[in-house]
């Protein structure tokens, strides 16, 4: 079972409802629960196995059943001959790639799952062969909904799940090489469904034999309750109860990292506490003056991240796309999220007010070009449909809505897994696609990678897609341009950002770029200066924010 099993599961529950009884198929009491974040995080492989004081989902529902022929109980295909229309909420994690007939089990799950029940089923689509006593088969989301439609259920939701990378440096506990993991989940009701929400069910608490792995669960505990006093309570801050609870909290903070080994204070603060920062930055804690414990811990704590931030923010890579040789986590992290979702709300209120609408001149730049873009796409025309490459939460589409309220948007946003999810409950009224090719299935008015496309190994793979879809404009902005020398790619680590990640990147010879794109059936409309230069250490020449807006050839002027 993995960690994210449970967190799922949780999430679930939350968000649609507990109907009981409420049972496990195939799971077991004391199962082995790998969390390879802290992995990740520590570096030792051990580090990943952790332990429950309870049944993994006591903390939802203590009586909840768990059934497992290995206990001697039926077999799922077997379980309609005692329980029919029975249970209200069933999970079943990694147990259906090792079953022989998957449509077979679906409709055992349909005939034992009672109406307006909850059944989450989770499973591998990238992991190692594991038998237990066979290992069969792989699914992928479609897989899951084809499947869980033949059998009669209705789908809430299905999607990619885990999505770590071989260089995250997790490997095959067997073999000891670096392996990949995706995970994939669905969450299906039987006939109509009602959400029944409003409980929330704290994480039970896990250890691990890694004493930095212990104190990480710690500070992410912290975290979770920081973020929830401050949401709960964002209206009434001077309150003094919630003042104390912060205060609380602060200290927690302090006291676990001043007992950490110095030499892992860097890396935990940056992977950890950019999200609570962001959330104490914006409580009324930061009025309150800090203890004698705090200053201490503050002291500490900056000369750390000035050893830490020796490591330059940008790196020259000679030897090109060399991923399998560097530790990247890519976007597809939690951090990002956090930040992300941290700065929704503060971007909605700008683009209400008369201020400028981002606090540094290449963003504010970005905006107001953007917004040239968006009025010549619109021009006589009561409806236009988006596709943003790589969009984030959706920002150009508040940004679009808020320039032109009476035009109708039809956006649609290509991004990674987890900022997909986000996207789809901020902005439910636009679609979000972690997948390529569906994003490609019709053609848009006006197509945008905005601080995308360097971040594609194969950039002019994307552009070719981008291009075949765009309708009367393709505008790839942000894109840092160089002039005198070849193309050449860059790893950024934009830890002061509060993302606990690392990136590669091209810098594009503006040459090459443009030959490139005059090939096919774009013509270059204007070009737009975004930002000023990117200094990377020992490269031979600094990039610069670069925006270029195309057309189709031959498109009326």
């Amino acid at each position: 079972m993995f960690w994210d099993d449970i967190k799922l599961v949780t999430e679930q529950v939350q968000k649609y409802g507990l109907r009981k009884p409420f049972v496990d198929l195939g799971g077991l009491e004391k199962p082995t629960i790998a969390d390879y974040d802290l992995t990740i995080k520590t570096g030792d492989q051990s580090a990943r196995y952790v332990g429950l004081r309870q049944r993994p989902f006591d903390h939802i529902d203590p009586s909840y059943l768990i059934l497992n022929p290995e206990k001697g109980d039926p077999a799922i295909e077997a379980l309609p001959q005692k329980y029919i229309n029975f249970f209200g909420t069933a999970v079943c994690l990694n147990v259906i790639e090792h079953i022989e007939n998957p449509l077979e089990v679906f409709r055992a799950f349909y005939e034992i799952m009672k109406p307006n029940s909850l059944l989450v089923i989770s499973t591998v689509f990238l992991f190692p062969y594991h038998p237990s006593p066979r290992d069969y088969w792989r699914y992928s989301p479609e897989g899951l909904r084809f499947l869980s439609k033949e059998a009669g259920f209705t789908v809430l939701e299905c999607d990619w799940r885990l999505s770590i990378p071989a260089s995250a440096g997790i490997l095959d506990i067997h073999t000891l090489k670096p392996q990949e993991i995706i995970s994939v989940f669905v969450t299906l009701t039987k006939g109509e469904f009602a959400t029944t929400t409003g409980v929330t069910y704290p994480l039970p608490n896990r250890e691990s034999g890694n004493e930095i792995a212990n104190r990480l669960i710690e500070i992410e505990k912290i975290a979770v309750k920081i973020s929830n006093c401050v949401e709960q309570t964002r209206t009434s801050l001077d309150s003094d109860s919630t003042i104390a609870y912060l205060q609380k909290s602060r200290r927690q903070i302090a006291d676990v990292l001043l007992n950490l080994p110095a030499e892992h204070l860097p890396n935990i603060y940056l992977a950890e506490l950019a999200k609570i920062s962001q959330n104490l930055a914006s409580s009324a804690i930061k009025e309150q003056p800090l203890t004698e414990k705090e200053i201490i811990f503050i002291e500490q704590i900056l000369e750390e991240q000035r050893q830490c931030y020796s490591l330059p923010e940008w790196e020259y890579i000679p030897q090109k796309w060399a991923k399998n040789n560097l530790k990247v986590k890519g976007w597809n992290v939690e951090s990002i999220l956090e930040i992300r979702k941290a700065n929704w709300s503060r971007f909605q209120e700008l683009l209400q007010m008369d201020k400028p609408v981002a606090k540094n001149y290449g963003t504010h730049n970005t905006y107001m070009a953007y917004a040239y873009v968006l009025a010549l796409t619109t021009q006589r025309k009561e409806r236009i449909s988006i596709l943003d490459w790589g969009g984030g939460l959706g920002e150009y589409y508040l940004l679009s809505k808020a320039l032109l309220p009476d035009v109708e948007i039809d956006y649609h946003c290509k991004e990674v897994s987890m900022l997909c999810q986000a996207g789809r409950e901020l902005l439910p009224e636009a679609k979000f696609y972690d997948d390529d090719s569906e994003c490609f299935e019709q053609s848009y008015d006006l197509v945008v990678a905005s601080s995308s496309l360097q971040y594609s190994e194969n950039w002019q793979g994307v552009v070719s897609q981008l291009e075949a879809v765009s309708r009367s404009y393709l505008y790839i902005t942000r894109l840092p341009i160089v002039h005198k020398v070849d193309s050449f790619v860059v790893l950024q680590r934009p830890y002061q950002y509060g993302y606990g990640t690392e990136y590669l990147g091209w810098f594009l010879n503006r040459g090459e770029f443009l030959n490139y794109m005059n090939r096919g059936k774009m013509e270059l409309v204007r070009e737009f200066i975004i930002a000023e230069g990117f200094p990377v250490p020992g490269a031979p020449e600094p990039g610069e924010g670069r925006g270029f807006l195309f057309r189709p050839r031959g498109t009326e002027k």
